[in-house]
């Protein structure tokens, strides 16, 4: 039979949750694409910090395109009051595009600018898409 709470037993809970808080926690690899104050709040309240990663994907079906999920996971960046950082992307899909380079730099470059820390090169450049 669980502990009451009489006994002091839900107290570990928020006790282990303080400890937690006190590390200043860090998420390394986080998909966060939905601004939600309700998640800020909680990222707030236990110190956690965060680097929220964009994939670029084919046949994504919450985004159409690459800039809008950037986009997504911009706002959640600027609106975490401090407790997430940006990890960007490029479109590995237009690879055989004379514009690619040009293309994948000038976003870089842009999302760097607006305070971008990494650039995620998912698994998939140079395993599925090759250059003809």
């Amino acid at each position: 039979m669980p502990p009451s709470p009489r006994n002091g037993a839900s107290e570990a809970p928020a006790a282990d949750l303080d400890a937690f808080a006190q590390m200043e926690p860090i998420d390394t690899h986080a998909h966060v694409l939905k601004d939600d104050p309700q998640f800020t709040n909680f990222l707030q309240r236990y110190h956690l910090h965060l680097l929220d990663i964009v994939v670029a994907t084919k046949d994504d079906p919450t985004f159409h395109n690459l800039e809008s999920k950037i986009a997504a996971a911009k706002a959640v960046v600027r609106d975490s009051r401090g407790h997430a950082v940006l990890c960007t992307t490029f479109d590995p899909f237009k690879f055989s595009n004379a514009r690619f380079a040009a293309d994948a730099v000038r976003q870089l470059n842009e999302d760097f600018g607006q305070g971008g820390v990494a650039a995620k090169i998912w698994k998939n450049v140079g395993m599925q898409l090759k250059d003809r």
